[in-house]
């Protein structure tokens, strides 16, 4: 049976409202947990600027323009309340859930667009970047959107199709950076489906084209403010910091931190991720025979994209395969539709419907953790602290924890960055209490704050995050 057998591509208004609020329920629970590293530097350095100074300030490939002009008024009108810095990823993660069920449905399949749609609403990754106040899910909404214009350009070539397509690659670039990957994908895809002549009307057949270069100059106009400063970033000699933990250019360490990233341990992650590997390729192979536009569309970017960084020599994070998401649950869906129906033939649909339905149920089990602990909880660790502080105790901060509780929190605790301020800490004190977190970060940048940590170091608190590197310890040392 085909993909778009029962559909004829008509997409439900009322579907499409039911998705968003269901994904808004999903990613409200603890949505004003502690901010974490990466959202406390982008508070402290972007959104405390005036506006007129962010538009223009563009000075480390972490910041990201499109979230910054949305979060500003937020912070500016609430706070600098989580979840008002979070605003904006919040609204994006749910709009990307009807997204995933457009995109299925113009493509002939909307069953398996609402599958998909559900998995994602409780996908515990994609509750988590709803949940953080960085551009990824405007990335992920923005990259579905020109998915869904790829579909209309490569099939009727209208004006709208044309312009959806070129307002989603260019307001993708502006999400993230690493939207520009997304551009020689689609071109690809459309080279693909006109050699396979599958784009029959003449008025469609350079329409994506014509989205891509729309979507290119659209990109130009946005990042037009910041151009100087991005040229002047990316051709200047810098220390970039992260560069130098060569553990996260390593595609093995890529693999682990995917499979720990599910919160059930690396041996569980890691069979987790080999069965999910197995349903997307017959996931693909479906989409290849079906819908090539998905199968292409799913892997091309992070083709591209990945290949790219790993051929600089940069590092390999795993968020940076977050905006195939939709894509891939897609896939997801046709590939346990595949493999069921080897199986049990003509029960294979009802089979599979059951299975994405568990699936639903694991994925609202392991967002538990996301619901209900905070990202990195320096909090904490500050009132455990000043609980049991006084004229005899050295308070310190070392590595990734440095930088949260001086500028953020305010604190005057000594900051380690070489052994010797340890002892320097403890000079005249009966003890010393360190917090930190992030074992890879300072150890790659740190090496011999953290040698002497393990061998001075005496854990006596930790405080659980969602993710397993970003706990943060307290350790107690004696002079």
């Amino acid at each position: 049976m085909s993909p778009g057998a029962g559909s004829s591509g008509r997409v439900s208004p009322r579907l499409v409202l039911a998705l968003f609020a269901l994904a808004l329920l999903a990613r409200l629970p603890n949505l004003d947990a502690g901010l974490w590293y990466d959202e406390i530097w982008f508070v402290v350095e972007y959104l405390r600027l005036p506006f007129g100074e962010l538009v223009r300030t563009y000075d480390s490939d972490n910041i990201h323009p499109l979230y910054a002009l949305l979060a500003w008024p937020s912070v500016r009108v609430f706070g600098e309340e989580p979840w008002a810095a979070r605003l904006p990823a919040l609204l994006f993660g749910a709009a990307g859930v009807p997204l995933v069920y457009v995109f299925g449905a113009r493509g002939g399949n909307a069953r398996a667009g609402l599958l998909a749609a559900l998995l994602l609403a409780f996908a515990p990754h994609a509750v988590a970047f709803s949940q953080s106040a960085r551009g990824y899910t405007a990335l992920l909404a923005f990259t579905l959107l020109a998915g869904v214009g790829l579909r209309e350009a490569c099939r009727t070539g209208s004006a709208g199709a044309v312009l959806l397509l070129g307002a989603g690659l260019g307001l993708a670039t502006h999400a993230h950076l690493t939207g520009v990957f997304l551009a020689p994908a689609l071109i690809a895809v459309w080279l693909v489906e006109l050699g396979g002549g599958r784009i029959g009307s003449p008025r469609a057949r350079f329409a994506p084209l014509h989205g891509v270069v729309l979507g290119g100059v659209f990109s130009l106009a946005l990042h037009a403010p910041i151009l100087r400063d991005m040229l002047a970033f990316f051709t200047r000699e810098k220390d970039d910091f992260a560069a130098t933990v060569s553990t996260w250019k390593s595609p093995v360490w890529m693999v682990r931190e995917i499979a720990q990233s599910f919160g059930v341990g690396e041996v569980a992650g890691l069979s987790i991720l080999a069965v999910g590997a197995l349903v997307l390729i017959s996931g693909f192979a479906a989409a290849w025979r079906r819908d090539r536009v998905l199968a292409l569309v799913s892997v091309l970017p992070a083709v591209f994209g990945q290949g790219t960084m790993w051929l600089l020599g940069r590092n390999l994070w795993p968020r940076f395969f977050f905006s195939l998401a939709g894509f891939w649950l897609l896939l997801a869906v046709l590939g346990t539709d595949g493999l069921l129906a080897q199986a049990f033939r003509e029960r294979g649909r009802r089979a599979a419907n059951v299975a994405v339905a568990l699936g639903v149920l694991l994925f609202a089990v392991l967002s538990l953790r996301v619901w209900r602990l905070p990202k990195q909880d320096f909090a904490g660790a500050v009132a455990w602290i000043e609980e049991r502080r006084g004229p005899e105790v050295a308070v310190m901060s070392a590595g990734q924890a440095m930088y949260p509780l001086r500028d953020f929190f305010e604190t005057d605790y000594a900051i380690v960055e070489e052994p010797e301020a340890i002892d320097a800490a403890l000079a005249g004190k009966e003890r010393g209490y360190v917090i930190v977190t992030s074992a890879n970060f300072t150890q790659g940048y740190y090496p011999e704050v953290w040698t002497a940590l393990l061998e001075r170091g005496r854990e006596v608190a930790r405080f659980p995050a969602q993710s397993f590197d970003q706990h943060v310890v307290v350790l107690e040392l004696t002079p």
